[in-house]
């Protein structure tokens, strides 16, 4: 399956065709989930990790282990990574919040070995979800 769009509402439907019951997929989060979250995190989400969440307050799926954290289990680090996605069980994504990069986001990384996973939210939900979900791909190990 190849996912190419960048279109947050999309994700959704490619994850129910893609994994099927395998898939658990919350419900949208309100905005005032979303100002809540903003509030006792001090930060302002992007506008891609926003829509991102008012699609799906996150999910997990069996299969291939790989939960997206639903915005109340979100807690900022002291070195201003924010951990929203564990895959395999054990390995952490990050969004980077000490600053934004070339396309105006925050980095996505993995922080044990710090380098950048991906420069945006929309080639998270279409690509690298997809490359671990479809074919195993340990994107946490691999560069940009």
């Amino acid at each position: 399956m190849t996912v190419r769009t960048a279109n947050a509402g999309q994700l959704v439907a490619n994850l129910k065709r893609f994994g099927g019951e395998d898939i658990a997929i919350n419900d949208p989060a309100s905005s005032s989930d979303i100002a809540e979250t903003e509030a006792r995190l001090g930060i302002a989400l992007s506008e891609q990790v926003r829509l991102f969440y008012q699609t799906c307050n996150g999910f997990t799926a069996q299969q291939r282990p790989l939960q997206v954290l639903p915005l109340a289990s979100l807690r900022m680090e002291q070195n201003g990574l924010l951990p929203f996605a564990i895959f395999d069980n054990k390995h952490r994504l990050c969004f980077d919040t000490g600053g934004v990069n070339d396309a105006g986001q925050w980095n996505i990384v993995e922080p044990a070995r710090t380098f950048i996973v991906t420069l945006t939210m929309a080639s998270f939900w279409t690509i690298k979800i997809f490359a671990w979900l479809r074919d195993g791909r340990r994107i946490w190990e691999s560069d940009v």
